[in-house]
């Protein structure tokens, strides 16, 4: 697992051929005096390095996962090229990148599994102001740009007289286990409520979904909401084991549920 960021190689070299070679913007490419390959991204040619070193070394069959790149969005004075439009190009641009299947030079058609840093900003985190700007969200959770990564499901925002809620998806439905005391679900119904893709307007007084007004309902319609944006897979529905999947429609007004019909479509 490997950590590239050709941001930082930018900052090394900030000339504008090298921030082309880095934000995979048309360029003339840099010619690898080892291997004699011409390398069209920094990316590719950072992540071929350490395949390279990993060959020379006797591990060449090894996988290699990027467990981390971006770029930041915003920087002190001396950090050039931290700017909102050249972290959309980077992410942007790598993405497209990947899904393309090119793989790199010494990996054709092999793309690398790559995990993007970060999803939030990190604002308490010491250094320059680079170190705390990397997130696609602010702290806020406004997007700090669009890289084209988001979805229909996880952006649509319901409106107040057809809210979205509890929902059968393709596991069900993801409501609060039995065990789970109301102090374990008033923090998971604070959690779920403050994630992008999820609208607790309907469980606010006067809201569609409100009653039964406990602590347990408003929990299992938040917690649904979130399994329901996050994809509907099992993972989604864990909440440090304070919820539970079910097969069976919590809006059949069965106890301790007792939601209106309209809260629970699917």
């Amino acid at each position: 697992m490997v950590n590239p960021y050709p941001y930082f190689a930018y900052q090394s070299d900030p000339r504008p051929d090298t921030l082309a070679f880095c934000l995979f913007h048309p360029n003339a490419g840099r010619l690898d005096a080892g291997s004699r390959i011409t390398y069209a991204n920094m990316f590719d040619a950072q992540v071929d390095a350490v395949k390279s070193a990993l060959g020379r070394a006797g591990y060449g069959a090894v996988d290699i996962v990027v467990a981390e790149t971006g770029w930041p969005t915003r920087g002190d004075p001396t950090e050039q090229g931290a700017t909102v439009d050249n972290a959309r190009a980077y992410v942007s641009n790598l993405v497209a990148h990947l899904r393309s299947g090119a793989g790199t030079p010494l990996m054709p058609g092999r793309p690398v599994d790559t995990y993007l840093f970060a999803l939030y900003d990190e604002d308490l985190k010491p250094g320059p102001a680079s170190e705390r700007s990397f997130g696609l969200y602010h702290t806020d959770l406004t997007m700090a740009y669009d890289a084209g990564l988001t979805s229909d499901a996880a952006t649509t925002t319901p409106t107040p007289t057809t809210p979205t809620s509890p929902s059968k998806g393709s596991g069900g439905w993801c409501v609060a286990s039995a065990g789970a005391t109301d102090a374990q679900l008033q923090t998971d119904l604070d959690y779920a409520c403050s994630q992008v893709g999820v609208d607790c307007g309907a469980i606010q007084p006067g809201g569609a979904c409100f009653q039964p007004n406990t602590v347990r309902a408003h929990a299992a319609y938040a917690m649904n909401q979130l399994y329901q944006a996050a994809g509907g897979h099992p993972w989604n529905c864990d909440f440090r084991q304070s919820a539970t999947l079910t097969s069976t429609n919590p809006s059949k007004h069965v106890s301790p549920f007792n939601f209106n019909r309209s809260c629970l479509r699917h």
